[in-house]
């Protein structure tokens, strides 16, 4: 999995080193559980699609609920990511079976997005900062009910 600061990925005409984490979030869960590799072409080629279709915003971060629509939860779904629905939950929530979390980090001026393990840490970060872990707070969750 490509993280979205990879040289590979600058200039591609997307800010994907700003605002995409939580859309590489979603391209983690794809390759976890489809196999799905993504390089650099698919992330490119994947976004653009995402793009036109209108599910995510030109700076790379996901409409929330709209009109009626989750779009978190049609991206999992175009994605081949069975979810059934996609919610809001406090720090304190405790994953449950067929659920998949998504972590948002928080430090003063900065927050992030991280795929969890099902127990408020992280699998895998998009940027690289677990180094500075200890910098952020977990403000919230989304959770990927499958």
């Amino acid at each position: 999995m490509i993280r979205q600061d990879a040289a590979e990925l600058q200039g591609a005409g997307y800010p994907f080193d700003k605002f995409a984490c939580k859309l590489f979030t979603l391209y983690h869960f794809d390759e976890q559980l489809n196999g799905t590799y993504y390089d650099a072409e698919a992330v490119i080629n994947t976004t653009a699609e995402l793009t036109r279709r209108g599910w995510i915003k030109e700076e790379l971060s996901i409409y929330e609920k709209m009109k009626g629509q989750n779009y978190t939860r049609l991206i999992c779904n175009y994605l081949g990511i069975p979810a059934v629905d996609v919610v809001y939950k406090p720090a304190s929530y405790q994953c449950q079976v067929n659920e998949l979390e998504i972590l948002k980090l928080w430090k003063p001026g900065f927050s992030h997005f991280v795929p969890g393990n099902g127990r408020s840490d992280y699998s895998w970060d998009s940027l690289g900062i677990r180094r500075q872990q200890k910098d952020y707070i977990l403000k919230s969750k989304r959770i990927i009910k499958l």
